[in-house]
């Protein structure tokens, strides 16, 4: 299985999204990860830091059996618009295999 992770922030360089803003980027990655996959993703929200500043933050997770290029392409790209149109300097996307431990 696959862990699938995007990572994002209020804050722009004009200061942190409205509420209506923050809420909208929230629901647009969220319905990315769920176009590609047809999972609903798990929300996270709490407060993290950028570039040394303390910012509102989520991160939101789906856990996949299989993933393709064509697949991350197509999260990617819906990633690249939605950070260009909340005045992102970028999202975080971690792909990464999981592992069963076992006692």
């Amino acid at each position: 299985m696959t862990y699938i992770q995007v990572n994002i922030g209020r804050n722009t360089k004009d200061g942190p999204l409205s509420d209506n803003k923050w809420f909208a980027f929230q629901f647009i990655v969220m319905d990315a990860l769920h176009d590609v996959w047809a999972i609903d993703p798990k929300e996270h929200v709490g407060v993290g830091w950028w570039d040394g500043v303390l910012e509102d933050s989520a991160h939101l997770s789906v856990v996949v059996p299989v993933v393709t290029e064509d697949a991350l392409d197509d999260l990617r790209a819906d990633l690249r618009f939605a950070a260009s149109f909340f005045g992102q300097d970028s999202i975080a996307l971690i792909v990464a295999e999981s592992e069963l431990v076992s006692p």
